[in-house]
């Protein structure tokens, strides 16, 4: 009679257990496990954020200005709190370039075409106050860049580049206010001239024919007379009176005698140089001081 007898390890959790099967494993899980040190520890020799010691990034959050450390090719190694306060934006991330986030394009503008630390990192020079402008409507916030060259230039280029963002937002909305009060008071002062120009035409024009009043015509005329005395020259007084002009106000009414009055001083003040005084004297009286 013949039993047959399964050898051992032929089993399924026996296979498990031989050395053939036991030594792929093995080496799978080994490798897996170096793999993982080495990975982690060449991250943290890539990682920008490990390069920089805590007490110096504790330091940079203090300042109220935005710090940004790039490297050569212009990605973010360094960046404190105020940038975030400063963009908004809580999503800037290290290892990138400021302008490629995806809301650089559509809220951020400088006064040039160019970025300023690409400037600074292409030429080596230093990039001072240059203006940006963060937003748009209310919150929008204005922002002056300085930009200064890390290392020295080689032939690799700079090693980085120093970023400060300066917010200009309370300054600039302050001398936009006083540029304001300042037009409105230059607008009131312009005002102000108009009346006074004004109230001294009424004081001294007679309103229906624009001569000089009589009182205002005293006041030019002595000194006038006294200036012509003192230079040697002759000075001219002539007075026109309107013949029966009571008799016409009576026939055709005042509205037509205002006319007529103004007429006759038209004819004077056509006729008058610049030295010349003309005045109403009376109701229908018409004098002219000439020089």
């Amino acid at each position: 009679e013949l039993q047959w007898m399964p050898i051992p390890g032929e089993s399924w959790p026996g296979r498990l257990w031989t050395l053939p099967t036991l030594w792929p494993l093995l080496s799978f899980l080994g490798i897996t496990v170096l793999l993982r040190l080495y990975l982690g520890r060449v991250l943290r020799q890539l990682d920008p954020e490990a390069a920089v010691p805590d007490r110096v990034r504790e330091a940079y959050d203090r300042l109220t200005e935005g710090i940004l450390i790039l490297d050569d090719q212009a990605r973010i190694l360094l960046l404190n709190k105020a940038v975030g306060e400063l963009t908004g934006r809580r999503d800037v991330q290290v290892g990138r370039q400021f302008e490629e986030h995806d809301w650089f394009a559509d809220d951020v503008r400088f006064e040039g075409d160019r970025v300023p630390w690409q400037i600074t990192l292409e030429s080596g020079v230093v990039v001072e106050r240059l203006r940006m402008t963060i937003g748009h409507g209310p919150g929008e916030r204005i922002v002056l860049v300085t930009c200064s060259p890390v290392g020295e230039a080689g032939r690799r280029g700079l090693g980085g580049c120093l970023v400060v963002l300066a917010d200009q937002t309370s300054i600039e909305r302050a001398h936009d206010q006083i540029a304001r009060a300042m037009r409105e008071l230059q607008a009131a002062h312009e005002q102000i001239r108009q009346k006074n120009e004004e109230l001294f035409r009424l004081a001294t024009r007679d309103p229906r024919t624009g001569c000089l009043n009589r009182r205002a015509f005293f006041e030019h005329a002595g000194p006038l007379k006294e200036r012509c005395n003192l230079e040697g020259r002759p000075v001219a007084a002539v007075m026109c009176d309107i013949d029966h002009f009571k008799s016409f106000n009576d026939r055709y009414g005042h509205a037509i005698g205002d006319e007529v009055i103004k007429a006759v001083a038209g004819i004077y003040n056509g006729t008058a140089r610049e030295a010349d005084l003309v005045c109403r004297y009376g109701g229908e009286e018409i004098g002219r001081a000439h020089v």
